[in-house]
């Protein structure tokens, strides 16, 4: 959820506990899990307040390897060579 949050230019809050490789943008900030309710309030609050543009995150996104289109095609790749080994043998 945190991609596809990220994606559509959402400011996305995660646990410490989450994957760094889950932040992908600028958007992914993360927040000690342990440390209670006041720090997580406390960033909330101010960066709410922020009006910032939603920008267009497709070139991040596809840059992080969570393209559709390439993915698809590395998947047919990958069916193209086990059909061909299997008429090899």
């Amino acid at each position: 959820m945190a991609i596809e949050a990220q994606a559509s230019g959402l400011l996305t809050i995660l646990s410490d506990h989450v994957p760094k490789e889950a932040a992908i943008t600028n958007l992914a900030h993360f927040l000690p899990i342990d440390e209670g309710t006041e720090v997580w309030s406390e960033f909330v609050v101010k960066h709410v307040s922020v009006k910032e543009s939603r920008d267009n995150m497709q070139m991040k996104i596809i840059k992080s390897g969570y393209d559709i289109i390439s993915t698809a095609k590395e998947l047919e790749q990958i069916y193209l060579n086990m059909s061909a080994e299997e008429k090899n043998d």
